[in-house]
This record gives C-alpha cells, sequence and structure tokens, in this order.
C-alpha cells in the first residue's frame, strides 16, 4: 500500500505538467479543439483529469496521516469510485487514433451532461419555486435563458456531426454505462479490463449504505454467537479491495494521461496537399 501511495505523487506531478500545455494548432488536440469550436476537446479533458488527480490527492491524505497508514471503513470508495470514473471517462475519449471517433466520444459526453444538467436544473427550479421565495418572473426568465443554453449547445453538437459525417445516432444517445467504459479501457498488461470493472463495481456498492455489503467486503473477525444466532464481530476496513481500487485509478488517470500528451505531441494530418496526404507522427 505504501508503494502505491508514493506512486500517487508521480501521477500527480505528471498531471501538473501535462495540464498546464495548451495544445498546438498543428497537434491533434490542436485540431480536435478546432473541430469542436467552443466545446473544446482539451478542456473537456483537462477537466475530468483534473477530477481524478483531486480525488487522488484526497484519497492519499486520508490514507495516510501523519505519517501512519490509516484505511477509513468507508469514506475513501466513493472519492475512489470518482476517480477511475473521471480518469477512464478521459481515456476513452482520447484513445481513437481516429479523430471522428475521438470527437464521436467527446460530444457524446457532452451530450450525457446535456441531460445531466437539464435533470439538475428542473430539481433546482422546483427547489427555487418551494422554498426559496423567487418570484415566478424571475424563475420563468431563468427557465428560458437555460433553454436557450441548452437548444443552443444540442444544435451546435449536431451541426458539427453533420459537417464531419458523424452519425447522429452514435452521439444522441450520450455515455454508455460506467462499466462498459472501464471495462474498454481497464486493461493493463496482462490485467484485462473485466477486471478494473469487477473493482469498480465493488467500491461502488461499498459507496451506498449497506451493513451486508459493508460486512461481507470488510475483514471481520467473529468474537462470539448468541444462542439466537447472533453474531458478535469486530469489522475492520478491507485493504485488499482498497488497493485494488486505488491501482485501478492510479493506472487508468496515468493511461489517459499518456494518451493526452500522445495527443498534444502527434501532428493532425492534413486532409490534402499538394504532394498528397501527410501522416500523423
Amino acid at each position: 500500500m505504501a508503494q502505491r501511495l508514493s506512486y500517487v505523487d508521480t501521477v500527480l506531478d505528471r498531471h501538473a505538467a501535462i495540464s498546464e500545455r495548451t495544445p498546438a494548432p498543428w497537434s491533434q488536440l490542436g485540431s480536435d479543439d478546432a473541430a469542436s469550436k467552443w466545446m473544446q476537446v482539451s478542456h473537456q479533458l483537462n477537466a475530468m483529469l483534473g477530477m481524478s488527480a483531486d480525488n487522488l490527492r484526497v484519497v492519499r491524505g486520508m490514507l495516510h496521516e501523519d505519517g501512519e497508514l490509516v484505511v477509513p471503513m468507508y469514506g475513501h470508495y466513493p472519492v475512489l469510485r470518482s476517480a477511475i470514473e473521471a480518469s477512464a471517462l478521459a481515456k476513452w475519449i482520447a484513445e481513437p487514433d481516429d479523430q471522428a471517433e475521438r470527437l464521436r466520444r467527446s460530444f457524446s459526453a457532452r451530450i450525457a451532461d446535456l441531460n445531466e444538467d437539464r435533470d439538475l436544473h428542473a430539481e433546482a427550479m422546483k427547489a427555487a419555486a418551494l422554498h426559496a421565495g423567487v418570484e415566478l418572473s424571475l424563475l420563468k426568465r431563468g427557465d428560458d435563458a437555460f433553454k436557450l443554453g441548452d437548444a443552443k449547445a444540442r444544435a451546435e453538437i449536431r451541426g458539427i456531426c453533420l459537417d464531419r459525417h458523424i452519425p447522429w445516432t452514435g452521439v444522441s444517445k450520450g455515455l454508455p454505462g460506467y462499466a462498459s467504459i472501464v471495462r474498454a479501457v481497464g486493461s493493463a498488461g496482462d490485467v484485462p479490463g473485466n477486471y478494473a470493472a469487477s473493482i469498480w463495481r465493488i467500491i461502488s456498492g461499498l459507496s451506498h449504505p449497506s451493513a451486508s455489503r459493508a460486512t461481507r467486503y470488510s475483514a471481520l473477525e467473529i468474537l462470539g454467537e448468541s444462542k439466537d444466532g447472533v453474531l458478535r464481530a469486530r469489522v475492520s476496513a478491507s485493504m485488499n479491495w482498497t488497493q485494488a481500487a486505488l491501482s485501478v485509478a492510479t493506472t487508468l488517470t496515468l493511461d489517459a494521461l499518456r494518451l493526452v500528451e500522445l495527443r498534444l505531441d502527434s501532428k493532425h494530418p492534413r486532409r490534402s496537399s499538394a504532394f498528397g496526404s501527410v501522416p500523423a507522427t
């Protein structure tokens, strides 16, 4: 565990260096930004990887306190889950060599965000109407402005897809489930993506208030049993699931950072020139 925690520092240093870079116009990521207009892919990836790095930083502080290894019972699981999801999504978007596929994935994530934003806005409107005492006219203006922005963003995405021959049906449905995304990008060496998806599922389950899951997936020491079959036990945090989840989170984050660096350093091939197509490097 100590070695894995020290590895977090390596990942955070790598993130700090890469996140400071601005995509050059000739780079693959610079071309992705130009194609995506104001919904720039680099900004999207920076936000996702920033979330992953921030969560890893928090986990490091939670697990390493005053020079000692401390494993909480519950609190680190939601943070690790968020780090895995953010880094897996960033890797999934940056992974394809084909620009059209990178854009399709980026726009699918944008549509998923717009759908979530719409649902959250609806709840915010309800809350404001019920408890905030806001005038109805102000609420309506805010609602109208939100709907206008939402429609503009969706129309922009659809227009870019049409211009670049990206099938709208592959974008409009949003993202696949996180289990599918983690499974697709979670392989590391000889470790298959199915393993990463299983770890994600386990810590997702441990992120919810369930006495049975907390007991089954924690270190359990039976101290006694009553005549009615009621066990008296000591439950402590499992090092196994914590270490596995931290390993998946750091590996995915580093993989995503490597891909972003690749897209920053590789030239985007021009579609045509006087001498034919120009290959990427």
